[in-house]
């Protein structure tokens, strides 16, 4: 989920948890717009879950939650790529199967260099060795129709290389 700054929805948030218990969470845009402090780490704590952040602050910030009843780590190889606003860890399954996990933020006033690092990001991670994959996030390419496979922008542009980025990794869109 997009929060645009969880601690103005902290109670709303901790309200939706007590109801739903999900597993595994993802959130983007943790930190406020144009503020310089990213220290609000301890105020990301949640009872239950562990807490997933990228080793170096973004602008908006991403988190994952994982419930403690899952077995799970950090993936720094992913972690440490130059498209800093993310994180990803792996949970165990079921036997042998790993989930690869990641969340994602990418800023809409994102540059083309950067946006062939998250490109590159999601190529790499999908590529690893693991038997289930989920990548969450708010990569806000408005020019993409996911339901109808469209791209409303050329060839050329970042969002249909996006676009091709997934579906030459046979990713698709699913929202709930």
């Amino acid at each position: 989920s997009n929060v645009d700054t969880l601690s103005n929805k902290r109670s709303e948030f901790e309200a939706h948890l007590s109801i739903e218990k999900p597993h595994i969470i993802g959130l983007c845009e943790i930190y406020p717009k144009n503020s310089m402090d990213k220290s609000i780490s301890s105020m990301l704590n949640l009872a239950d879950y562990e807490k997933y952040l990228p080793d170096k602050v973004g602008d908006r910030g991403v988190v994952i939650y994982i419930h403690k009843s899952l077995t799970a780590f950090k993936v720094d190889i992913l972690s440490e790529s130059r498209f800093n606003e993310s994180v990803w860890c792996e949970v165990k399954l079921e036997g042998t199967n790993q989930l690869l996990l990641g969340c994602i933020y990418r800023s809409p006033s994102s540059v083309s260099c950067n946006n062939k690092k998250l490109n590159d990001l999601i190529c790499h991670a999908r590529n690893l060795k693991y038997s289930h994959y989920l990548i969450m996030g708010d990569f806000n390419y408005p020019e993409i129709k996911w339901v109808d496979n469209e791209v409303s922008s050329g060839i050329n542009t970042d969002p249909f290389k996006f676009y091709e980025c997934m579906q030459n990794n046979f990713l698709f869109q699913h929202t709930c």
